[in-house]
């Protein structure tokens, strides 16, 4: 497994008590692997396959987090690593927020309240996933557990208001792929029910003019950090 010649791949160690799960990145460039091994950041943040490595082990210990039990990287020539790989623990019952808004159409806002509680909780912690699309989500099947997922492109104590990172986060959403499945106007109407609920304490029309701004924008990803 640690030889492939994928990117990135993912291989379930069932077996294993508790059922594990085998993540590896590998690196082909030359310069991947220096910034890799030294931690040089570049435009503020760590070469990719060691960021979401970074970022869950510094947010160990949260429930939305799956727990690392082993991390690594395979050296080549010049000492740089050639691949990283990480077991974690093996959420095989769980089902994406993509896969069960496709399947249980009749409980998605249930399973959305979830996903973006969860967001919540994690931005109050300091974690600011900066691709929030409801593939990243992952869900108990009874809907009483969430994590979050793929978090290479993420930022740690981002010094941006909640009602900005949430109005980003609501209106990424959106844009990625479930406009397809929901119009605009009822997923502003769940929207605005779920902040009333959750984060009454927030400035409301702040938060609206974000999530306006990220309903009708498109940012890509260099941008996307650089604004949070």
């Amino acid at each position: 497994m640690l030889d492939a010649d994928e990117s990135k791949a993912t291989v379930s160690l069932a077996s294993y008590s508790p059922p594990l799960l085998l993540k590896t990145n590998t690196l082909k460039y030359f310069s991947q692997k220096v910034r890799a091994r030294f931690g040089i950041q570049r435009h503020g943040r760590f070469e990719w396959a060691t960021a979401e490595l970074d970022t869950a082990l510094r947010m160990q210990g949260k429930p939305y987090i799956p727990e690392i039990y082993a991390y690594g990287w395979r050296v080549g020539g010049f000492g740089l690593p050639e691949q990283t790989f990480s077991v974690t623990e093996n959420l095989s019952n769980s089902i994406t927020l993509e896969e069960y808004t496709q399947q249980h159409p009749d409980r998605a806002t249930e399973a959305m309240k979830l996903a973006f509680d969860t967001l919540l909780t994690a931005m109050k912690d300091g974690l600011l996933h900066l691709d929030p699309w409801a593939g990243n989500f992952l869900l108990c099947p009874d809907l009483t557990q969430c994590w979050l997922i793929d978090l290479e492109f993420s930022k740690i104590n981002s010094p941006a208001p909640l009602e900005k990172q949430l109005g980003f986060s609501f209106g990424f959403f959106y844009r990625n792929k479930f406009e397809k499945r929901w119009s605009r106007e009822r997923y502003l109407s769940f929207v605005h029910s779920w902040f009333g609920v959750a984060a009454p304490e927030l400035n409301c029309e702040e938060f609206q003019d974000h999530l306006k701004f990220y309903l009708d924008n498109h940012v890509k990803r260099k941008k996307r950090f650089s604004a949070f």
